[in-house]
């Protein structure tokens, strides 16, 4: 009987000190666990990229939803999202412990870039000066 004592002793002793010099980090609420975004909501149009910060030191990676809206690319401890097509999607940030999500819609464009340029529009007048776009690129 009295082995017996000894050896349920000895078994407790050994699951102590089993749990004592185990890694506890997974559960914690240390600070390098915790990541979040610049923002949460980007709206572009059509050809724009957007820039979203991630902070803390947690790896992530990143993934377009729908890419025929919006792709994702990560660099370093950013996200570049360029714009494809008009439409809403969701870029995800997916980490170790938990995945954040960034609303990304894009816009109609409404002018294209070398519309603005191509026309006879007044583009500054002042005394004795008038600056007038012709073809782009004169």
């Amino acid at each position: 009987m009295r082995g017996l004592y000894y050896k349920i002793l000895y078994m407790l002793a050994m699951i102590l000190s089993m749990s004592a010099c185990s890694d506890k980090t997974w559960f914690s609420q240390d600070s390098t666990i915790e990541f979040s975004l610049s923002n949460r909501l980007v709206e572009i149009e059509p050809g724009d990229t957007a820039i979203i910060y991630v902070s803390g030191e947690l790896e992530f990676a990143v993934e377009s939803q729908n890419e025929n809206v919006a792709v994702a690319n990560r660099e370093g401890r950013k996200a570049v999202i360029t714009a494809i097509a008009e439409g809403e999607t969701d870029v995800i940030f997916l980490s170790q412990f938990n995945d954040i999500a960034c609303r990304v819609i894009v816009k109609e464009k409404l002018i294209d870039d070398e519309q603005k340029l191509n026309d006879a529009t007044v583009r500054v007048k002042g005394s004795g000066i008038s600056l007038v776009y012709g073809e782009p690129g004169i």
